[in-house]
């Protein structure tokens, strides 16, 4: 998998429903992958939806929230700066 890029502000993942599977595209995937291996989590909103991440090698902030929650699929990575 691929670290964050430089010029990447938002990464947007999606899950779709095939053939009676929720199947994650490559972007969710990664998603997971750089929040796993990657980012360093450092807060949580209230409704425990949107978490606050920190590359730690450029020194940006990444917000992970579920655009679509009401489909509990999907995700979106962004830096807010």
């Amino acid at each position: 998998m691929d670290k964050l890029k430089p010029y990447e502000i938002l990464l947007e993942g999606r899950w779709n429903f095939v053939e009676g599977k929720i199947i994650r595209d490559e972007v969710s995937k990664r998603i997971e992958w750089l929040v796993a291996e990657v980012l360093r989590k450092i807060g949580v909103d209230e409704s425990g939806w949107e978490y606050l991440y920190l590359d730690e090698e450029d020194g940006r902030q990444w917000i992970l929230f579920y655009a679509d929650s009401q489909r509990h699929g999907g995700g979106r990575g962004r830096s807010p700066r």
